[in-house]
């Protein structure tokens, strides 16, 4: 009977063995072909189109050229095409990059895919219809002449749309660690994106919200208006706003400087004391003398003629007059000039940038950052912002500062080009507040190309138009 229990226990054992080995199997197997049916279902990558000029299939034929100087322009919904006429062309092709086919390839126009695209002739241009704004689409031309056909042109890439115009009149108004901003709707724009000055980073710059710097700053759209969160109250930030559709992008408006708004106290009740009601003085009376017990205490002889008690009066006083303290008046932080030792260098040259550091620092201490900043004359002139910065120093200013600029890529200049260059400095007593103070004056230096036939000479000071007021924080 035990050896029977024994087999039947073992019996049990394996058969049990047996059913995970299996299940184990059987959920490899699933999981396997799960991940099969995933690979399968994922979208094929896209191949960009490689530019191809001629040879193997769709190859030159019959001798004809190809057509030059393929350019494209954007609209709503389409572009235009033009080409150069080919030599020999009775008429021409153009071919549309398909990305949504398997494989993705060129096919000829007009041809339906995720859209019906179209396409129109006119002489040496075509008009390529069912577009999507914002999107960019590659095409190529070949010319034809009965059989015979030209190599194909290396393909040119154009964003479909029209760029939307610039946001305009934007506003900001403090609300509790937030500002709200608002401004005009811009003609053909999808969306819109708001860059936020950041002082915390170095050299300072504009960087698109959301971001996190020495804290992190959100941002929510509706519509034409924005909330900035995420900011310090009494701070104030510098924000500026574009337009996008697609690819497509307007220009940056104006900064606006807003300040997030200290909530309001909530005022403490001030107790007004109840009037002390001073007393009319009243005579001392005469006390009643107490019977005391004579056995064993000395007498005290009675005093002869002893006058009756004159009331005492007690004295009104007369409150110390309060001096208020004449306040301390700190003057502001002093201005530092610039000067620069060439007006007029050549490509190649280098304008030495000077400033000096004002005499007066006794109420704000050594100057402790500096920076240079270039500003385009276009910038300069109309009072806009300037954030190029070309160099800064974070140490004790014992003097004099010298950078030396060479004009960015002067070689590449077809014509001379003007800048304005101005200093900014933050003193030690300023510096917590992050309040820059820019120089009392600007120096314009005009750029030559290298083949140009100008004498450098010194430069004159020159006083700027519009003292632009520097984003805080």
């Amino acid at each position: 009977m035990k050896r029977h229990l024994h087999t039947t226990n073992a019996l049990r054992t394996l058969l049990w063995a047996a059913g995970a080995v299996a299940l184990l199997a059987l959920c490899y197997a699933l999981i396997s072909s799960d991940g099969a049916a995933q690979a399968q279902q994922a979208p094929a990558t896209p191949t960009p189109p490689v530019a191809q000029d001629g040879g193997g299939v769709g190859g030159a034929s019959g001798g004809l050229a190809k057509p030059t100087g393929l350019t494209g322009a954007g609209a709503l919904g389409s572009v235009r095409l033009d080409w150069n006429d080919a030599a020999g062309a009775a008429e021409y092709e153009v071919q549309q990059w398909d990305g949504h086919i398997d494989p993705p390839d060129w096919r000829a126009l007009p041809f339906t895919s995720n859209h019906a695209f179209d396409v129109r002739f006119s002489g040496s241009s075509a008009v390529v219809s069912g577009l999507t704004n914002g999107v960019g689409y590659a095409h190529r031309v070949r010319s034809k002449n009965g059989g015979s056909h030209s190599a194909w042109t290396a393909y040119l890439t154009t964003i479909a749309g029209i760029s939307p115009s610039v946001p305009t009149n934007l506003t900001g108004v403090s609300a509790n660690e937030s500002v709200r901003l608002d401004w005009n709707d811009a003609a053909n724009a999808a969306a819109y994106e708001v860059q936020q000055w950041d002082g915390h980073i170095d050299p300072p710059d504009w960087r698109t919200l959301p971001f996190t710097s020495n804290r992190a700053f959100t941002i929510s759209f509706n519509g034409s208006s924005a909330v900035v969160g995420g900011l310090k109250n009494g701070i104030s930030y510098a924000h500026s706003v574009r337009s996008k559709t697609g690819a497509l992008e307007s220009l940056w408006t104006d900064y606006a400087t807003t300040s997030a708004l200290a909530p309001t106290a909530t005022p403490t009740p001030t107790h007004t004391p109840t009037a002390t009601h001073t007393p009319t003085s009243t005579s001392t009376p005469t006390p009643t003398p107490t019977p005391r017990d004579e056995s064993n205490a000395t007498p005290t002889p009675p005093r002869i003629g002893t006058p009756t008690p004159t009331p005492t009066i007690t004295p009104t006083a007369t409150p110390t007059p309060t001096i208020t303290p004449t306040p301390t008046i700190t003057p502001s932080p002093k201005q530092p000039s610039i000067s620069a030792s060439l007006s007029n260098p050549l490509a190649g040259q280098q304008s030495t940038l000077r400033s000096n550091k004002p005499a007066d620092n006794a109420h704000h201490g050594d100057i402790v950052e500096s920076h240079y900043q270039r500003c385009a004359e276009a910038h300069y002139n109309s009072g806009t912002h300037c954030s190029y910065w070309i160099g800064s120093h974070r140490n004790s200013w014992g003097g004099q500062r010298n950078w030396d600029d060479d004009g960015g890529p002067s070689e590449n200049y077809a014509n001379p080009i003007t800048y304005y260059y101005r200093v900014w400095v933050r003193y030690a007593s300023t510096i917590a507040r992050h309040v820059w103070v820019p120089s009392s004056n600007a120096v314009k230096v005009v750029w030559h190309p290298a083949n140009s036939t100008a004498t450098p000479t010194p430069t004159a000071t020159a006083t700027p138009t519009a003292t632009p007021t520097p984003p805080i924080d």
